[in-house]
C-alpha cells in the first residue's frame, strides 16, 4: 500500500529518522566515520566500564546515562564548532548515503505541497541539524549540553524516545491548529508518536509502508 501524499498546509507530518528515513540506525556509522581507529577502540572499552555502573538504574534513566557516556568518551571536551563540523561532515559524506531515496522523496512532497514536517528521533542534534536544515524541516531530537561552547558529557533534552517523543511534540505544537497529524516510525520505540496521528504509517525494513495499528 502506497502512502497518501496529497497534503494541505495545515497537517503536521512526522518521521521518525533511524530505520524510517534511513538504513539502519546513524549512530554507530557516525563513530565508526568520525573517531579515529585508535580512540574508537580505547573509547569502547572506557564506555563499557561505565556501563556497568550503570546497570540498576532505571531503564530510562539508564539509556540516557548509557547515551551520554558513549558520546563523553569520544567527543568530552570538544567545543560546539568542533561538534557542528563534525556533524555536517558525517552528514556531507556519509549520512545521505543512509537515507532512503523514496522516503526522502515522500517527505519532500508534503513540504513542498506546504505541510509542516518534523523529523522526531532519538538520535543527536549533531548530524541531524544539518539534515534538517538541508531539507528547509523542523526538528527534534535528542540534543547534547554544551556548557561555555564545550560539551561536557551530558544531555541537555532527555533521551528523544517513547513517551518523551509525544511530550515534545505536544510542547512543540499545538496539535488543534491542523486539519491532520500523520506519522511514520519503524518501531515501538515511535508507538506514542504513532498514537498522536489521525494517519500512522509503519515502514518496515524491505521498504514497504503499511498502516500503523495500536496493538
Amino acid at each position: 500500500m502506497q502512502a497518501e501524499t496529497t497534503v494541505s498546509n495545515r497537517r503536521l507530518v512526522l518521521f521518525d529518522f533511524d530505520g524510517t528515513l534511513t538504513h539502519g540506525d546513524s549512530l554507530p556509522p557516525f563513530l565508526w566515520q568520525s573517531v579515529p581507529f585508535g580512540v574508537f577502540i580505547s573509547g569502547i572499552i572506557k564506555f563499557l566500564f561505565r556501563l556497568s555502573t550503570l546497570l540498576f538504574l532505571e531503564k530510562k534513566q539508564r539509556a540516557e546515562r548509557a547515551k551520554a557516556a558513549l558520546m563523553d568518551v569520544f567527543f568530552g571536551g570538544k567545543t560546539r564548532q568542533e561538534m557542528a563540523q563534525t556533524g555536517s561532515d558525517f552528514f556531507k559524506n556519509h549520512l545521505l548515503k543512509m537515507v532512503r531515496p523514496e522516503m526522502l522523496a515522500l517527505l519532500r512532497s508534503y513540504r513542498d505541497a506546504g505541510a509542516t514536517v518534523a523529523i522526531v528521533s532519538a538520535s543527536f542534534d549533531v548530524w541531524l541539524i544539518p539534515f534538517c536544515e538541508a531539507e528547509n524541516i523542523d526538528l527534534l531530537c535528542t540534543e547534547l549540553l554544551f556548557e561555555n561552547d564545550v560539551f561536557r558529557g551530558r544531555l541537555a533534552t532527555p533521551n528523544c524516545n517513547r513517551e518523551e517523543k509525544a511530550r515534545r511534540i505536544r510542547e512543540r505544537y499545538n496539535l488543534t491548529e491542523f486539519d491532520k497529524v500523520i506519522a511514520y516510525g519503524n518501531t515501538s520505540g515511535d508507538a506514542a508518536m504513532l498514537q498522536l496521528a489521525d494517519e500512522a504509517w509503519y515502514c518496515f525494513p524491505d521498504g514497504q509502508i503499511k498502516k500503523w495499528k495500536s496493538a
